[in-house]
């Protein structure tokens, strides 16, 4: 495949994602404020995709905005790229944008609304090709105490486990930050969750700063059409996808090329987070 047929294609699988094209034709959607944090943890988020070459490890960091009775958890890229598509008013101006910045269109479609007093969360995502969607949910997380210790950005953290998504889960938590929330969907430990991670190390997030907001960051969710499901018919939608990815290629209009490389690609997508 030559170069510029293979930008050709980035271009077609980019636009076919959650936010199509450019502002004037294809609106971005809207930030729904909730409300105004008042603490920001950093996590650096790793994970294996493909659970058959450990050598391919892909890396983001992921932002917990803590208010007083909310929190959310995402990519703050996304904000970034909608920022950068308000100012794109031409097809050609989204081509050479697309050309120019393709190894950073990459970026965590959810997000996660914790109620901080209810101990529930509703989950929005996007699954290519398909829509946007939206789910409510409790976590039953049944945690395990641990006696060992460890030290992360200079706070004493102690070791849980629990099990959530067909997955053990290891959690480092602080009680000197007297929150009990955490990146993902982990929460319900007496402070603060730093770090967290499966049993066989495929998916780990970790602190890496405890910052004050700025101006701006608020708990938002986007104003989307949002197919409202539950966990498990979203999970399903997901494994679907996966394997149908074909006939959605070719809904979508791609052409016989692009097909296949999304085919590939969604094939080494084989390790979800969450596989039960």
């Amino acid at each position: 495949m030559n170069h510029n047929k293979l930008k050709f294609i980035l271009f077609i699988l980019f636009v076919s994602s959650s936010y199509m094209g450019f502002s004037q034709i294809f609106p971005i959607p809207k930030d729904i404020f909730i409300e105004k944090p008042q603490l920001k943890i950093i996590y650096q988020y790793h994970y294996q995709l493909d659970s058959t070459n450990p050598d391919q490890i892909s890396k983001r960091t992921l932002w917990l905005l803590i208010g007083d009775n909310y929190s959310s958890f995402e990519d703050p890229k996304k904000k970034w790229y909608k920022d950068e598509m308000r100012k794109i008013n031409s097809q050609q101006q989204l081509q050479d944008w697309i050309f120019k910045n393709a190894g950073m269109v990459y970026f965590e479609h959810f997000t996660i609304i914790k109620n901080r007093k209810l101990k529930s969360l509703t989950y929005y995502n996007y699954i290519l090709m398909s829509g946007h969607y939206k789910y409510e949910e409790t976590p039953h997380l049944i945690w395990k105490l641990e006696s060992d210790t460890a030290n992360i950005l200079g706070y004493t953290v102690q070791h849980a486990w629990t099990y959530y998504g067909g997955r053990i889960w290891h959690a480092w938590f602080t009680p000197a930050i007297p929150i009990s929330d955490g990146p993902y969907k982990f929460m319900g430990l007496p402070g603060l969750i730093l770090k967290a991670e499966d049993s066989k190390h495929y998916y780990t997030f970790e602190a890496i700063a405890i910052e004050q907001p700025a101006e701006g960051e608020d708990i938002t969710y986007e104003e989307n059409p949002y197919i409202e499901t539950t966990r498990e018919k979203f999970l399903e939608a997901n494994r679907n996808l996966r394997l149908d990815i074909i006939n959605k290629a070719q809904e979508a209009g791609l052409n016989a090329e692009a097909q296949q490389t999304a085919a590939q690609s969604r094939r080494l997508r084989n390790n979800p987070i969450e596989l039960k």
